[in-house]
């Protein structure tokens, strides 16, 4: 359980973080979810509809029973969601070597002797 002065001091340092309150850091803020491109909603473009069906197809070929083809729906959408995960993972690590922003294994080793997948801060 916290003491009053825990909970006072709690209180006066939430008081200080109340997030971006101009209206510049407030529309900068608003996009945080899409810096990365992860949360783009693609869904509704012709080209993604395009695809979606030819992968659809090439799973389950010219079936019309309709489980079939929801299912195939399905995965054919976890698979282009997949695939364009990959291709901003490819992408931000293609950016931070760019910037310079990756070590040598050898310095990394450095950091962290014991640990196999060290990662230097």
């Amino acid at each position: 359980m916290a003491s009053e002065g825990q909970i006072a001091a709690n209180r006066r340092n939430a008081r200080k973080s109340t997030g971006p309150r101009s209206g510049a850091g407030k529309n900068r803020s608003s996009r945080n979810a899409y810096r990365y491109g992860l949360t783009l909603s693609i869904t509704s473009s012709a080209a993604y509809a395009k695809q979606l069906d030819k992968l659809v197809r090439k799973i389950i070929g010219d079936t019309a029973d309709a489980i079939l083809l929801e299912r195939a729906r399905a995965i054919a959408q976890a698979e282009l969601e997949l695939a364009r995960v990959r291709r901003v993972k490819v992408a931000l690590i293609e950016r931070a070597s760019a910037f310079g922003a990756t070590r040598s294994a050898a310095a990394l080793q450095q950091c962290y002797p014991d640990h196999p997948s060290p990662q230097c801060h």
